[in-house]
């Protein structure tokens, strides 16, 4: 597991080369990264903001009837999302599109800027490369007290690409922390990948890791990295955001159509202060 420091350009925010280095090589000896410090203290207030705004959002529009003890967040799966492709269908594959619809409420401006950071796209295009895409993105919430509701079992992520007759297109998910991650709040458990890729099922062998980290620190993870998280036992609620990105388009073998989100990352893309709208990119 390579666990290092995170250290940023001065004011243009940019990966310095030798971490990206750290970092890749991380991914390809174990599956998986651990990089600390990823976001700073004013990201991660812009986050945990977003992630209330959306947690409101869902329990307004809940039709199960929603008490205090917030078990409708359990009742699916803990995972709130940020982008809904039925009312803006063209924001799976149009940068601008995307930007647009990402910055609008219950989603915010400044959770747009952390995702299109070049911090961010700079890991990205290092370990998938130049035609990387934005696959999808969302909040893991887990409640108070909520027990084994909100345990996730044993998976790896590109599980799903097989059910769903899906092109085997290599991603990975950038989980960040943005509470304190403890064995009682739900931390994640990983088994290193090195010697698992291709098996069906993790081995006991091969024994498992618990992911304890501080908020703002960025694990990231192979799609064939087996990994589970503990339940949250804990007095408060336990947060994550994980966007997740693709080595390119991941579509369907039937249809050609894409299965979530294709929304290509470039270099060139451009940001004013105003925010994401003004992003320039494919469309």
């Amino acid at each position: 597991m390579a666990v290092m420091s995170y250290l940023r350009a001065e004011r243009e925010h940019k990966c310095v080369p030798s971490h990206l280095a750290a970092i890749e090589d991380g991914m390809k000896a174990d599956g998986f990264t651990i990089v600390p410090a990823f976001l700073d203290e004013w990201e991660l207030d812009d986050l945990r903001q977003e992630c209330e705004s959306l947690v409101t959002a869902a329990k307004q529009r809940c039709e199960c009837g929603v008490d205090e003890s917030e078990v409708w967040i359990t009742d699916r799966g803990c995972i709130l999302e940020t982008v809904n492709l039925k009312s803006h269908p063209e924001a799976a594959w149009s940068m601008p599109a995307f930007a647009a619809h990402r910055s609008t409420k219950p989603c915010t401006m400044e959770g747009c800027r952390a995702l299109l950071s070049r911090r961010l796209i700079d890991v990205v295009l290092s370990i998938l490369g130049k035609q990387a895409c934005i696959f999808n993105e969302q909040y893991i919430v887990k409640p108070a007290y909520s027990g084994a509701a909100s345990a996730f079992q044993w998976h790896r992520d590109g599980d799903w690409l097989a059910s769903h007759d899906a092109e085997d297109v290599p991603y990975i998910s950038v989980w960040v922390a943005l509470d304190d991650i403890t064995e009682d709040n739900g931390a994640l458990l990983v088994r290193r990948s090195a010697e698992m890729t291709r098996s069906s099922q993790p081995s006991a062998v091969i024994p498992a890791e618990s992911v304890t980290v501080s908020a703002g620190t960025a694990v990231i993870m192979s799609s064939t990295l087996w990994h589970c998280s503990l339940p949250n036992n804990s007095s408060r609620m336990r947060r994550a955001w994980m966007p997740q990105f693709s080595a390119g388009s991941i579509c369907s073998r039937t249809s050609g159509n894409p299965l979530a989100l294709a929304v290509p990352l470039e270099r060139q893309m451009r940001r004013t202060p105003q925010g994401c709208r003004a992003y320039k990119g494919a469309s």
